[in-house]
Order: C-alpha cells, then sequence, then structure tokens
C-alpha cells in the first residue's frame, strides 16, 4: 500500500509537470527533457529498489510475525507459571513470616508467664518469710530422729498390711479385745481423732510415725485420699513443746503462723487468689503482708492469724489432715487450743485433725466425744520390740516381756529400764539382773529418783553444775549447746583470771581434750535425763565454728543442743522434792547459772570469728539479778561489745544534705540502730544502746560512773530517749529502773541532736529536740492495738513520767506520721530538714510515702492531736490541713489499720487543693505507688484522675482507666485532647514511660 501510494503521487507530479512543460520555451522544453528522462530512469531506479526493500521488508515482517506469534506462545504458557511460582514464593514468605509472629508471640507469652511466675514468687516468698520463725520444725526433727530409732514398731495403727504373716507373738502386738477405728476415720471419718496416753507412753512418737506415712507416696496416704476424693490432700502438723526455746513452739500464735506458713508453702496458687480477692473475703492484714518491705518475722495478733488459716482453708485447692502433738504442753492457753481445734475442724469440710495428749480432764471432757483410743492399750507390742532389740544379745534377754508388762503402756519406763539393765549386763550375773529388775519402781518420779539414786556414788561426792545449767537454760528459753555446758562448768576463778587473755592455745588445747568424751559424762552425771540432738542448721545470732577451726572436737560440740529426755524428766526436777534436791546438789545457784552461761557465751563468741552480734550473751546477763552483778560481769560485756563493734563496726553517718550516698550506704549495712547520737563515739553508742536494750542495770550505773557532768547529760537524755523508741523490737524488762537512773541528770528542755534511721527511705535523719520530744512508733509493733490512737494511749506510762517533770502547762511535740506506700505507718520526730526526705517523694517512678505533720498534746488520757500539714506521696511539699479537712484526717488516727483507708482521706484532701497543684503534680499523685506491686493487691487504694477530680478507686477500675488512657480513649475522663489538657498529656507521659521501661524488661 505504501508502494502504490508513492506510484500514484510520482504519476501525478509527471502529469502536472506536463502541462506545466507545454507553456514552456523550446528550450526550456530540451532542457526539461533531459531532466524528465534522467528524472524517468531515476524513478524507475527507485521503483525498483522500493519494491526491493518492500520485499526485504515484508519478509523481515513475516519473520517478526512469527517470532511474536512463537513470543506470544511461550508467554501463554510462561507467564501463568511464573505467577504460581512468585505466588508460592510469596505464601513461603508470608508462612514464614507467620511462623515467626507465632515463634515471637510464643516467646512473648512465655516471657510475660515466667516474669509473673516470679513476681507471684516474690510476693510468696516475702509472705512465707514473714511468718516463718527459725525454730518451726525444731520439735519434729527431735521427733523424726526417734521414730528412725524405734519408731516402725508402730505398724498396728494402720492395720495389717498385705505383706503381714501371721505370727504366733500376734497377742504380743495387740492386747486381747482391744481395736481402735484410725483407718475408719482415715477414710472416712470428720473433724477430729484424739490419740491419749499416759505421760511418757510414746505419743510423740506414734504422732511421728502418723505424719510420716500420711505423706504423698507412704502406705497409708492412700487413706487420706479415699476421704478427699476428688480433691487432692496434704498433710499440715504442730508440735507443741514446753521445753523449747522460743514461745511459739508453745503458744496459739506459733500454731497458727505455722499452718499459715505450711499451707502457703504447698498451694502456690492461693496468693494469686489473694491478690484477686473475687470474693472480698482476704483479711486486710494478710493482703498487708505480701507488700511489708524486708523478711524478717512481723507481729500480728491470733485474731488476725486465725482468720488468715480460716480464709486459707476455705480457699486451697487441697483438702488438708492436721497433725497435732502435745496440746498438754501449752502452759497457758489449753481452753483457748482447745476452742481453736473445735473451731477449726468445724467450720470447714476441707480438713480433719488427729491430735494427741495426756489423759487430764480438761482433755478428756473437751474430746472424748469423738472417736479415740488410748495409747497404754496398744502400745504393749512396740514395748516388747524396743526392749528384745536392745537386751536379745545381753545377758538380760529373758527380762523382755517381764519389763513390757511392768511399763503399763509407759514406753519411757521401758526405755530407762532397758538402759539402766543393758549396760549392768557386762557386769551382773542374771541373778544381779533379776534383783535390779525388781528394785526399778513402778511409777516414773520413783523411777527417776531410783535412778538418781544408783548413780555411781563419786558423782555424788564430786558435783558438776551440768543438771542445773541445762534446766536453767531450758526453762529461760535460751539455747544450750554441749559447748556451752563444758565452757560454764569449768572452774570459774580460773576462768576468770586475766580475761579474755587467757584463752590462749594451751587453754583451747585442754578443752578439746576434756570435749571428745564430755556428752557422755554429762548424761550420766545427769542420770540420763538429758540428750543431746545434733543441729542441722545455725543461726546469724549463734553459728558454727568456720571449717577452719582446729579444735574439731569443740566444734563437733557446739552444734549438740541439749534436751530433756522427756517433759516429765523436767517435771519431775520442778514438781518433786527429790528432783529439787538433785538440782540443789549441782552446788550452784540459779544466779550463778546465768552468770556462768553468759561467760560460757562470751568465750565461745570470742573464739568464733563468725560470731558478729553478742545477744546470746546479753540474753544470759539479763537474767542476772542486778543486785547480784560483779565487777567481772562488767569485764565480760565490755569486751564482747568491743568485739562486735570491730566484727561489724558501726559509724556515725553524715547528714543526707552532706554526703547522701554515704548515708544511705551506711544506713543499709551497718547494725540497725533505730536512734544514734553523733556526740557519742560509735563505741559509746553500741555499748550503751546494746545495755539499754537489753536493761542492764548494774552495767549502766557503772558506765555512768565515769562519764563527766556534760557527757552524763548527754548519754542519760540519748539513752532516755531509746525508752521512747518503739520502732524496733527489743526487750525492756527493766525500764522503770533504767529510768530511775537516767532522771537524775537529765535535762527536759536541753536540745539533743540524734540522727534517726528512715526506714522508708533507708537513710539517717538530723532530729535536734528535747530527749522527750525524740518519740517513735510503728505498726510493725502494734499488734495488739491497730489504731495510731489506741498505739499512743498505750505509752500512757510513759507519758505520765513525762508529765512529772515537766511544769507548766501541757507539753507538746511535732511528729510525721508516715504511711509507707499504704502498707504501713510509722511515727516519727520532724526532722530538722524537712527537704531531706521529702526529696525522695519527689520521682513518681521511686517509692512514695503520704506524710502527715501533725501537733501532739501529751496529757492524762487520751493524747489530743492537731493535724497541720500534708505532703501526698508524689509531692515534695507540704499542703495546709485546713479546718474542713481536719476532721476527715482525724478519722486516720481512730480507724482499725488506717495504712488501708488512707487512701479515700488522701483523696478528699487532693481534691480540696486541686486547684493548686500543676499538672505534673497532679500526674505524679496519681501515680505514686506505682512501682510497688502493691496496687495488684490493695484493691481500694489506687488513684485516678477523671474529670477533674482524683478518685480513690478499686485496682480493677485503675487498670480499666489506664488501659482507656492508652488506647486513646479520652472523652469519659477528660473533655478534650492530650494538646489542649495539660494534666492529661503528664498522665500519658508516665503511662508511656512504664510502658517503654516493661517493653525494656
Amino acid at each position: 500500500m505504501l508502494i502504490l501510494q508513492f506510484n500514484i503521487k510520482v504519476g501525478q507530479d509527471d502529469l502536472t509537470r506536463r502541462n506545466e512543460f507545454k507553456a514552456l520555451s523550446d528550450g526550456q522544453k530540451d532542457a526539461i527533457t533531459q531532466v524528465l528522462g534522467k528524472l524517468q530512469v531515476v524513478s524507475k531506479d527507485v521503483a525498483t529498489s522500493i519494491k526491493a526493500s518492500e520485499t526485504v521488508l515484508a519478509a523481515r515482517l513475516t519473520s517478526q510475525d512469527a517470532q511474536l506469534e512463537q513470543s506470544m506462545r511461550m508467554l501463554s504458557t510462561d507467564i501463568p507459571a511464573t505467577v504460581q511460582g512468585s505466588e508460592a514464593r510469596l505464601m513461603n514468605r508470608f508462612d514464614g513470616q507467620e511462623s515467626l509472629l507465632k515463634d515471637a508471640a510464643q516467646k512473648q507469652g512465655v516471657q510475660t508467664e515466667y516474669l509473673q511466675d516470679q513476681a507471684h514468687d516474690a510476693l510468696r516468698t516475702r509472705l512465707l518469710d514473714a511468718l516463718a520463725f527459725p525454730e518451726m520444725n525444731e520439735r519434729r526433727n527431735m521427733i523424726e530422729q526417734r521414730v528412725g530409732d524405734f519408731g516402725e514398731t508402730y505398724g498396728w495403727i494402720f492395720g495389717p498390711t498385705d505383706d503381714d504373716e501371721p505370727n504366733d507373738d500376734d497377742e504380743d502386738r495387740f492386747h486381747p479385745g482391744r481395736s481402735h477405728a484410725f483407718v475408719e476415720w482415715l477414710r472416712t471419718g470428720q473433724e477430729i481423732f484424739w490419740i491419749s496416753g499416759k505421760p511418757g507412753s510414746g505419743k510423740s512418737s506414734l504422732m511421728g510415725f502418723i505424719y510420716r506415712n500420711l505423706q504423698p507416696g507412704r502406705r497409708a496416704f492412700a487413706h487420706l485420699e479415699a476421704w478427699a476424693n476428688p480433691q487432692p490432700v496434704r498433710i499440715l502438723s504442730f508440735w507443741f513443746f514446753r521445753p523449747a526455746t522460743r514461745v511459739l513452739l508453745k503458744s496459739l500464735e506459733g500454731f497458727w503462723r505455722s499452718l499459715c506458713f505450711q499451707i502457703l508453702g504447698m498451694d502456690k496458687d492461693i496468693v494469686t487468689k489473694i491478690q484477686a480477692d473475687v470474693d472480698n473475703a482476704a483479711p486486710d492484714s494478710l493482703r498487708a503482708c505480701l507488700v511489708k518491705p524486708g523478711s524478717h518475722a512481723q507481729s500480728w495478733t491470733n485474731i488476725e492469724l486465725k482468720s488468715w488459716l480460716h480464709y486459707l482453708l476455705d480457699h486451697s485447692t487441697f483438702n488438708y489432715c492436721l497433725v497435732v502433738d502435745g496440746l498438754d504442753e501449752v502452759p497457758n492457753e489449753r481452753e483457748a487450743l482447745l476452742d481453736a481445734i473445735r473451731v477449726i475442724a468445724q467450720s470447714s469440710n476441707k480438713i480433719k485433725i488427729c491430735c494427741s495428749s495426756r489423759p487430764e480432764n480438761l482433755f478428756q471432757r473437751a474430746l472424748e466425744q469423738y472417736p479415740f483410743l488410748r495409747l497404754q492399750d496398744f502400745n504393749y507390742g512396740d514395748i516388747m520390740s524396743h526392749c528384745r532389740k536392745h537386751l536379745s544379745t545381753t545377758r538380760a534377754a529373758s527380762f523382755t516381756e517381764r519389763i513390757a508388762r511392768r511399763a503399763d503402756g509407759v514406753f519411757l519406763w521401758a526405755y530407762l529400764v532397758v538402759k539402766e539393765l543393758s549396760t549392768a549386763a557386762y557386769l551382773d550375773d542374771l541373778e544381779e539382773l533379776e534383783q535390779r529388775l525388781e528394785e526399778c519402781p513402778s511409777e516414773m518420779n520413783e523411777l527417776f529418783i531410783f535412778l538418781i539414786e544408783r548413780q555411781d556414788k563419786f558423782y555424788a561426792k564430786h558435783p558438776k553444775p551440768y543438771l542445773r545449767l541445762i534446766d536453767v537454760a531450758t526453762r529461760k528459753g535460751m539455747e544450750a549447746s554441749l559447748l556451752d555446758v563444758l565452757v560454764a562448768s569449768q572452774e570459774q576463778e580460773r576462768l576468770s583470771c586475766n580475761f579474755p587473755d587467757n584463752l590462749d592455745a594451751q587453754f583451747l588445747t585442754s578443752l578439746n581434750a576434756v570435749a571428745e568424751n564430755f556428752e557422755a559424762s554429762v548424761v550420766a552425771r545427769c542420770a540420763g535425763l538429758v540428750e543431746f540432738i545434733e543441729q542441722s542448721t545455725d543461726s546469724a545470732h549463734n553459728p558454727f565454728f568456720p571449717e577452719t577451726f582446729a579444735h574439731k572436737a569443740l566444734a563437733r560440740v557446739k552444734k549438740l543442743e541439749a534436751h530433756f529426755i522427756h517433759r516429765s524428766a523436767q517435771d519431775f526436777l520442778v514438781d518433786s522434792e527429790s528432783g529439787a534436791a538433785l538440782l540443789r546438789s549441782c552446788n550452784i545457784s540459779e544466779q550463778e547459772a546465768f552468770r556462768r552461761l553468759m561467760t560460757a557465751s562470751a568465750v565461745i563468741f570470742f573464739l568464733n570469728d563468725n560470731h558478729e552480734t553478742p545477744f546470746r550473751i546479753l540474753e544470759a546477763a539479763e537474767e542476772i539479778d542486778w543486785a547480784l552483778w560483779t565487777e567481772f560481769d562488767t569485764i565480760v560485756i565490755d569486751h564482747a561489745l568491743v568485739t562486735s563493734q570491730k566484727r561489724r563496726p558501726l559509724a556515725l553517718p553524715p547528714s543526707l544534705s552532706g554526703d547522701e550516698v554515704e548515708n544511705r550506704r551506711l544506713a543499709k549495712v551497718q547494725p540497725r540502730f533505730g536512734i544514734i547520737c553523733p556526740h557519742l563515739s560509735p563505741l559509746k553508742n553500741v555499748v550503751f544502746t546494746y545495755a539499754v536494750t537489753w536493761g542492764l542495770t548494774r552495767y549502766l550505773e557503772a558506765k555512768l560512773s565515769m562519764l563527766g557532768m556534760e557527757e552524763l547529760t548527754l548519754v542519760s537524755g540519748f539513752y532516755a530517749s531509746l525508752l521512747f523508741d518503739y520502732t524496733v523490737d527489743v526487750h525492756r524488762k527493766a525500764d522503770y529502773d533504767l529510768l530511775a537512773i537516767f532522771k537524775p541528770h537529765i535535762s527536759w528542755t536541753q536540745n539533743l541532736t540524734l540522727y534517726h534511721f528512715w526506714r522508708q527511705d533507708y537513710c539517717y535523719v538530723r532530729v535536734t529536740r528535747p530527749f522527750w520530744q525524740q518519740f517513735r512508733l510503728d505498726s510493725l509493733y502494734e499488734a495488739s492495738s491497730s489504731s495510731i490512737l489506741g498505739a499512743l494511749q498505750q505509752r500512757g506510762d510513759r507519758v505520765g513520767w513525762i508529765l512529772s517533770g515537766i511544769e507548766g502547762e501541757a507539753p507538746g511535740l511535732r511528729a510525721w506520721l508516715i504511711f509507707d506506700n499504704g502498707m504501713e505507718w510509722t511515727i516519727y520526730p520532724e526532722p530538722d530538714e524537712p527537704d531531706e526526705p521529702l526529696a525522695s517523694t519527689m520521682n513518681a517512678m521511686a517509692d512514695s510515702c503520704d506524710i502527715l505533720r501533725f501537733h501532739i498534746t501529751l496529757q492524762a488520757g487520751p493524747p489530743s492531736v492537731q493535724f497541720l500539714q500534708c505532703s501526698p506521696a508524689g509531692l515534695d511539699r507540704f499542703l495546709e490541713i485546713g479546718a474542713s479537712t481536719s476532721e476527715s484526717l482525724q478519722q486516720i488516727i481512730l480507724e482499725s489499720h488506717p495504712e488501708f483507708t488512707v487512701g479515700k482521706h488522701m483523696a478528699g484532701f487532693l481534691n480540696h487543693h486541686i486547684a493548686s497543684l500543676s499538672a505534673v503534680e497532679i500526674a505524679r499523685v496519681v501515680f505514686a505507688h506505682r512501682s510497688r506491686e502493691y496496687h495488684s493487691i490493695y484493691g481500694n487504694n489506687a488513684y485516678i484522675f477523671s474529670q477533674g477530680r482524683i478518685y480513690n478507686v478499686l485496682v480493677s477500675e485503675r487498670e480499666s482507666w489506664e488501659e482507656r488512657l492508652l488506647s486513646g480513649i479520652f472523652c469519659e475522663d477528660f473533655e478534650t485532647d492530650p494538646e489542649h489538657d495539660p494534666v492529661l498529656n503528664e498522665i500519658l507521659k508516665i503511662l508511656q514511660e512504664y510502658r517503654n521501661k516493661r517493653a525494656r524488661g
């Protein structure tokens, strides 16, 4: 087509030229003819060329069409494959990313769960630490050792097993016609099973056997499972022990604490239930304890602890069987204990109780209505087994049955007689052994007398003080090791000569040699009434010797603790004339025994570099009558306190404003003295603080007599102020004697500068006031009074003493009432520099305190309290308390456990001052306690800011409020957005900071 158009155009052009040619001259025509001829030639050439080009072009187009068609066919095949491949690769990538996301989510979930578990465990550990006391398992451990010796003989309590074979001696194991329903009670019974028994019949050993075999996996556990099904079941226990060194092992308080401790230890999920408190049933004091700082034991009333136990039982995953041994070992609370046992058993079908006691009238009347057994009716076979075990290879083997029958169910009687005969069997013939057995009295006290009279006559002629030392230590609750007895029995004149420099290598070598066989000697001289039990763990106040200690026998006897073989043995010494005579034969008085134990504790303290605190020395010194105090006693205490200061130095703290870092470092590492006097040396602070704490009246008199008049006034004021420090758990047996010593030297008006340990912020704060205004009070040590006013009223005796020394109008003092993160309250005297402790509340991310500044007027009757200012948590300044808010805040000192209600009072106070607070301050107040985990526990102590006011709300409401704000939902709480509301802006900054902090781990 292109060629044709071109030819037509050429033809048209040629015709035009021809017409034009006719009009030209001949010459011009000739010229033109020539040109046209040439053009025709050219035209033909062009046409030929074009035709050739057309042919080539057509061929090329045909070829390209073929190639294009082939390419299209290829594309029609390749594109789906390519798309499918790309799709596959894309799906693989998506699958990989989905897998990565799932893995990341799983890891995040695991990490979150781990962090939650860590926080949960920390709370649970804190509560366990608060409930625990070191001797909690002391009695059980003693009994388990005895069960290991002969406890397997008690198998009859669970009935015959499939492995038992018929035995002709079965009549020895069970009295004819006797049966008991213990297994039936385990499987189907409820409430209480009572095991009664004569003194010494083996009740504790039987209870130990029962406890051990009711553990999961042991022979009798299936019986409990049958009762509890379908719930899981666990075993609880408590072992009352009158001779215990700690009152908690023989009191209701120890009973409640131990049971709560055990349940919390077994049921790891129960802390979560306490935190959630879905049914609002968790006792306030229990929830509070989850967040109390530190791990030292706390004090609570029996009513509080009882409420804890009932809550824990009701909310635990498990059913429980409780084994309680020695109801008769409680000296002063027997009826209350019986009531507690009955109430526990009757108030819940999740617990049953197996208890034991002597068959005294009180227990008989209270417990005979329940299933019971009398141990002396069933333990004949047990006594026989014990006799055979220890006499079968001796000349006395033929006496086993007679001993078992004469014992009449009193295992202790058989134990002592077997011990007597097995020893004599090496020397006596059968006739002499027969005579010994016949002479043994059947009654326990008579048997004790008999054994005493049968002692080696040499012992009577050359008495030792062993029994008196052990008796005194046990009755006063003091730990006494075999090493204490060894040192205390040394010649005192020799020991006091050049003390303590005489504790040289020669002395130690000699003492170590005696220690090798000392245990047997003490037991023999005490007529077998005492025993020594090895302790597996030590304590900070009574540590073992280091492994490098060269005198190994001394290190070994240090671990052996003295005990009477049975309570009836100690009762014999106290209640019978023969027992009292035996104690008198030791030739030392009770007071001399205390002095010897004090000296022995001091010697051991000096020898043991692991020992830092002189508490055991002071514990014995406290018992010495001030009228019998000697110069040597003063020397012992002097050297003990000097050594204590060397091993754990007390340093005088700098002011917080002077060296904040050093102040806080010292507050954390040095001995925890509540008050320190900067005008006395560190040693004098140690000496006088310990002396006042332990009521060493005569020692203090000796120390005061060495001071000049000016220092005497200073020291008297300082240590009189210690008697008004109720933030530490101390002994004050001789308070009034001490006040009488200090009073003549005291200045009632002179200012005294002291450093007070600020527990809330771990620092020392300077206070300059007259001594009687250095007043401190702490909720930790006010278990008997849950209100602040009640605690103040309990100090009325001291207030009267102050009023007697001050003339004129009623005296008053300024103080701070501090609520530590809504958990505890403390009253401190007002610091000289209030900005120092207030500085700790500036950062909303840090721990904070609500501080109320108030004035106490001391007067006869209840003190008058007037609130002046308040620094709510999160603020670094005080706000004035006007008349309109004072009445509301007055309720704080009247309410029981005000730490739980302070939040609602603070919210009202803050709203009264809301116009004076900046946006930053409002945000900090709302988040002041946010760094502590207590918001997850205290359901009513959280804050939110909504519609221009601060509200005290439940934690669930607080969490919903935070979620709304983080999600950008502002309309419920604010009228505008963060750009136009500075409070909302500051709150979001803090929330984002928390979110970032959590993201960083």
